[in-house]
């Protein structure tokens, strides 16, 4: 089990920290860029009628993409704060 932490787990979650880290530098210092990103990445996921429920459609980027720095610093810390609290 030791091993499989070591060989996965942990490089998995560098890979997210560092990917965190890089949305959140961008939404700091670029919001034009951040929104442009959001807006290509942006994909409407098709569910079946058994996942109706799940099909509404919620435009999050209007908060976001509004307050981009905001979110880029909320993401840094929260960040930093789980890179201390595993430290």
């Amino acid at each position: 089990m030791e091993q499989l932490l070591w060989n996965v787990i942990v490089p998995v979650s560098a890979a997210a920290v560092v990917g965190s880290v890089l949305c959140g530098l961008i939404a700091v210092i670029s919001p034009r860029t951040f929104g442009a990103i959001a807006r290509a990445a942006s994909r409407r996921v098709d569910t079946q009628r058994w996942l109706a429920w799940l099909d509404k459609e919620i435009d999050i980027d209007r908060y976001v993409l509004k307050h981009a720095r905001l979110f880029g610093f909320v993401t840094l810390a929260c960040i930093l704060l789980a890179v201390w609290l595993v430290v």
